[in-house]
């Protein structure tokens, strides 16, 4: 199943069946199919994913072609074209979704998740973001489909120290790149040295923590286990 594409200047946003794909049962024969529902804008750039068990197609992101990437999801329910008109949907997932093109994605039928990372974007928040986002409920048939984000947004003038003791880095707030957005969340990086597998988790903590800066000093007594974290600037 082919959807959308670059053969030049504008994008393409056609839908294409080659049946007797694998060369076995016959001669592949390409058919197009037309589909009922609000289509996704055509794209190129863009990543697919098809759902053999619900026989939908899922796509995400993707490019304009002219500079403009998208942070849109959408399902095409029916989409082997079998069993009548394919649909199209979007998906209205919480949370906040990226704007790439050229990703790397993966599904994972079984967990219903769809993996993003890398990629291009025409947001300057995520020019120079290396995480990996998940979007939960990826098929559309369940409710509460959202984004994660695996890991602390890019950021400058934060605080960051290591504990030798767990082998793990902690960052405290700073600002967004490129954005006046301040940020006053606290993270932890384990398997930091001495491993390819690193694990970001939000360490949050208890009781009334400082307002969101960036700026800041922050400094680390391994001693007691403190941190201790001064001034900084709030516009």
């Amino acid at each position: 199943i082919l959807y959308g594409g670059d053969a030049g200047i504008p994008p393409l946003s056609d839908i294409w069946v080659l049946s007797n794909a694998n060369g076995t049962g016959g001669t592949p024969v390409w058919t197009q199919l037309d589909a009922t529902g609000k289509a996704p804008l055509a794209r190129t750039g863009h990543a697919a994913f098809f759902d053999v068990v619900n026989d939908r197609m899922i796509v995400f992101g993707g490019t304009n072609g002219q500079g403009f990437t998208f942070s849109d999801s959408w399902v095409l329910s029916g989409a082997n074209g079998l069993k009548g008109l394919p649909a199209w949907s979007p998906i209205a997932a919480q949370g906040t979704a990226p704007s790439l093109a050229y990703h790397t994605s993966v599904y994972d039928a079984t967990k219903d998740n769809l993996y993003v990372f890398g990629g291009l974007s025409s947001e300057d928040k995520l020019g120079a973001n290396n995480h990996a986002f998940t979007l939960s409920g990826a098929n559309g048939i369940s409710s509460g489909e959202k984004w994660y984000l695996g890991g602390p947004a890019v950021r400058y003038s934060h605080s960051s120290f290591y504990d030798p003791v767990t082998n793990s880095f902690f960052v405290f707030a700073g600002q967004h790149a490129q954005t006046s957005v301040n940020f006053n969340d606290y993270w932890q990086e384990t398997g930091t040295i001495g491993t390819s597998n690193v694990t970001w988790t939000l360490a949050g903590g208890t009781g009334s923590k400082p307002s969101p800066r960036w700026g800041h000093t922050g400094v680390y007594d391994p001693n007691s286990n403190r941190m201790m974290v001064f001034g900084g600037e709030i516009g």
